[in-house]
């Protein structure tokens, strides 16, 4: 093959690093395993992503979760430091979370789609979070019925696996 036919994916992978990524790739997809199953009650939240401008059909798939060490709830730092806004085009966002976001951070998220009227966001979630606290509760509800947004649990048949399928099939860009 000339090096316009090569695969630069493979041109990049050195034999001695196979292994060290499928390792890491086996660990990180039971890490998502952990965090989804619903009987658990992790303390990290995990943020699977799911991003398509303007209706392309091409998907840009990431991961992210928070950082106990700043106290960034992953939400936000999705918002801050890994999207970036287009205004000419529709975005359409599905995120998994383990975690439903806390009252502080529907707040952010409301905001966010307030600034970004371009942008359509599907949350689901896999528990909710501290849902014994009726400022979570209510602002999970106010959420819900924001225009752009939409909130839901996963079905139980599909908490893992929906959101595993897409990251089998497509490359994955990870924060953190």
């Amino acid at each position: 093959k000339n090096k316009q036919q090569e695969n630069p994916i493979r041109r990049n992978i050195h034999l001695h690093s196979v292994p060290v990524f499928l390792f890491s790739f086996f660990y990180f997809l039971r890490a998502l395993r952990q965090q989804f199953d619903p009987r658990t009650y992790p303390s990290e939240t995990y943020l699977l992503c799911e991003l398509q401008w303007g209706g392309s059909g091409r998907f840009w798939i990431h991961w992210a979760r928070n950082d106990e060490i700043t106290d960034s709830h992953v939400e936000h730092y999705f918002l801050e430091q890994i999207f970036e806004p287009r205004s000419y085009s529709v975005c359409d966002i599905t995120w998994y979370l383990s975690w439903s976001p806390c009252a502080n951070c529907c707040d952010i998220i409301q905001e966010f789609l307030e600034e970004q009227h371009n942008v359509n966001l599907d949350i689901r979630v896999a528990r909710v979070y501290n849902e014994h606290i009726r400022e979570n509760r209510a602002a999970l509800r106010q959420l819900a019925n924001f225009q752009g947004a939409a909130i839901r649990a996963m079905d139980v048949e599909g908490k893992v696996s929906h959101a595993l399928w897409a990251f089998d099939r497509r490359s994955v860009r990870s924060e953190r």
